[in-house]
């Protein structure tokens, strides 16, 4: 299975480290917790950025983000959250704490190196989290950084 990661430029050296969990808390992770982000593809990658991102941002992604595909060997197990498991209000914006401490219950556990939860943007894409300091993190296969490539028409439609 291919996954996809967005990550700044200044750290698409070691873009699966989990490292922005020491600086902000996410839908699913507690502040402290490491855990990297991952989509289906690179489409919903952009969108799940893009959410987040100011307009002056958006118009320099080109320059400023790489994608960093990643291979998930078949036959390792992927823990696979479905919409109707997750609290009522689950795609809340600022994100429950409900949703975070069960992020950060399933990292903590390290029963499973990759979790799949459906997308707040789309609920019927996957996006998936990685656990950093799983024992079993090294069988994750990195696949070269490339640009991000954005079409500058989808950004000239962002305000």
């Amino acid at each position: 299975m291919l996954i996809y990661r967005l990550s700044h430029k200044d750290y698409s050296q070691n873009p699966y480290s989990g490292e922005g969990g020491h600086f902000a808390a996410g839908r699913w992770n507690l502040l402290g917790t490491l855990m990297a982000h991952a989509s289906a593809s690179r489409a919903l990658a952009f969108l799940e950025l893009a959410v987040r991102l100011r307009s002056a941002e958006l118009r320099t992604i080109n320059r400023l983000y790489r994608v960093t595909p990643a291979e998930i060997p078949g036959q390792l197990k992927v823990l696979e959250i479905k919409e109707a498991d997750l609290p009522h209000a689950w795609r809340a914006t600022p994100p429950l704490v409900e949703t975070q401490t069960l992020g950060t219950q399933w990292i903590s556990e390290k029963r499973f190196l990759v979790i799949s939860v459906p997308s707040a943007i789309l609920p019927a894409e996957r996006n998936y989290l990685i656990n950093p300091n799983h024992p079993e993190f090294s069988r994750i296969k990195l696949l070269p950084n490339e640009s991000l490539n954005i079409e500058l028409r989808v950004l000239k439609r962002m305000p």
